[in-house]
Order: structure tokens, then C-alpha cells, then sequence
């Protein structure tokens, strides 16, 4: 019987296909990937765990008190519930840094007040708590200037 580590062949060999198929998945999501994809609601997706997360923030205006949003979906882009779960965010342009704590606003949505300007060198640093103690957390540039899809 021809064997590599106790295993025929045959299964090693589709072992190994198999873990190769399922790691895919996981390399079409990089930042410029999730860049590329239109969001449903127009914002920046990062992915985490197994969630997309779907920021959504002022694009243009003087600093000052802009709505927050954030998007909660699967890798299908079917949305996900969140109910129980707690979201903060940090947002950061230049020296000012602000925090801002994330509410509810649906069943797969978080939304939240905060002073910032819709600037270019934006930064948000997401950190999602979920009921069973799960912690997921994203990092966004949401003005950055992008690279055109190809």
C-alpha cells in the first residue's frame, strides 16, 4: 500500500486538495480585494472573524458631529445580527482622536455620533464585542484614495 504518514495516497493527495480549496476563500479577501468590491451601502469593507464589516462616515463637509455607521454582513453578504453585541470605534485625522461608542440601529447594523473631518488620512479602528464574548475588530481608511479596480 502506497502511504505518506500512515495515509494512502489517494487521500493525502485529496486531503491536501481539499485544505487548498477552503484556504482560497480566505485569500480573495485582502484590504485591496475588499476594495475593489462595491458596498451595499457605499462605505469601506474590512472582513474579521467571519463577518464583513461595512463602514460607512461622511465623505466630505467641515469637522465637526457626522454620523457613524457600520454594516454587519457575512462573507455571503447576507446580513447578520447583532443583537446583544457592542461596538466602539476610534477615529483618528491629524492629532485629533476621537472615540465613539456604536449603538444598535436594526438587526445587523451599529450607528453613532462623532466629531471628525471627512479627511483623506481618516483612520477607524473598529472593535466589535459580541454576546458570548467573541471580540472582532477592523481597521479602515474609508477616504483614502484608492487604486482603480482593474
Amino acid at each position: 500500500m502506497n502511504s505518506c504518514f500512515g495515509l494512502p495516497w489517494r487521500g493525502a493527495l485529496s486531503g491536501a486538495l481539499l485544505a487548498l480549496l477552503a484556504a482560497t476563500p480566505a485569500w480573495s479577501h485582502d484590504e485591496a480585494t475588499l476594495d475593489a468590491m462595491e458596498a451595499p451601502h457605499g462605505g469601506q469593507l474590512r472582513m474579521s472573524g467571519n463577518h464583513h464589516y461595512e463602514l460607512v462616515v461622511a465623505k466630505s463637509g467641515e469637522a465637526g458631529e457626522h454620523p457613524v455607521q457600520v454594516f454587519v454582513s457575512n462573507h455571503a453578504g447576507d446580513a447578520q445580527d447583532v443583537s446583544g453585541a457592542r461596538a466602539q470605534a476610534v477615529m483618528q485625522s491629524g492629532k485629533l482622536r476621537t472615540w465613539v461608542t456604536l449603538q444598535p440601529d436594526g438587526p445587523s447594523a451599529f450607528k453613532g455620533w462623532a466629531k471628525y473631518p471627512p479627511a483623506a488620512d481618516l483612520i477607524v479602528l473598529l472593535n466589535v464585542t459580541f454576546p458570548d464574548g467573541s471580540i472582532e475588530q477592523a481597521r479602515f481608511t474609508p477616504l483614502a484614495r484608492r487604486a482603480p479596480a482593474q
